[in-house]
């Protein structure tokens, strides 16, 4: 599960399908499927009725799983996974080799005019600072910059219209508390907050 790009990314157990929801309108929408196989759906997870009987392999061990997202830059990676990181062999003759190497795969997915930076651990009170303009998209702590996104797909105009809406994270109300949080249009930077992280 990844929060990203005015979208929550989520990866759904067994056929390692990408849904996406809009923060916005709270509607869901599939992005994507990171397996080309199997085509046909004959059971409720990949080759567990071919599974059925193998006595010490679980009849579900093939479903396909998004195993994590990863947000770098201005990047998205997800990797993938079996149920519980079953080796393939020649018992497995419904898939080939090639077809195997999709568990574990990881891709990288494109994120226009979106970027990201990792924060630094303070003890005392830290400044964040987030420019939105024409050029770029820039993320600063205290004044070191975290992110940076210089991509054509940043946006080049409407600037003047935006609003801006404080969220809660994906995970859930962050424990820090916000000491102060304004917004200037032009320069300086078009929107700042500081944050104290708990003890």
């Amino acid at each position: 599960m990844s929060l990203v790009g005015g979208g929550l990314f989520l990866g759904v157990w067994p056929w390692a399908e990408v849904w996406r929801m809009n923060l916005d309108t709270q509607d869901w929408s599939i992005g994507t499927r990171l397996f080309t196989h199997p085509l046909a759906v004959t059971s409720n997870e990949p080759y567990a009725d071919l599974l059925a009987e193998q006595a010490d392999v679980a009849y579900n061990a093939w479903g396909q799983r998004i195993s994590s997202m990863i947000v770098h830059g201005e990047q998205l990676y997800i990797s993938t996974s079996n149920k519980g990181g079953q080796l393939f062999d020649e018992r497995f003759d419904f898939m080939s080799e090639e077809q195997s190497r999709e568990y574990g795969a990881v891709y990288r997915m494109a994120l226009p005019g979106v970027t990201s930076g990792h924060i630094r651990w303070k003890q005392t009170p830290t400044l964040f600072r987030f420019e939105l303009g024409n050029e770029a998209i820039r993320v600063f702590q205290d004044g070191v910059l975290l992110g940076e996104n210089t991509t054509p797909d940043t946006p080049k105009h409407g600037l003047e219209d935006l609003t801006f809406q404080w969220g809660a994270g994906v995970y859930g109300v962050c424990p820090a508390q916000l000491l102060d949080a304004r917004v200037s249009r032009g320069k300086p930077p078009s929107s700042r907050s500081t944050a104290r992280r708990p003890r």
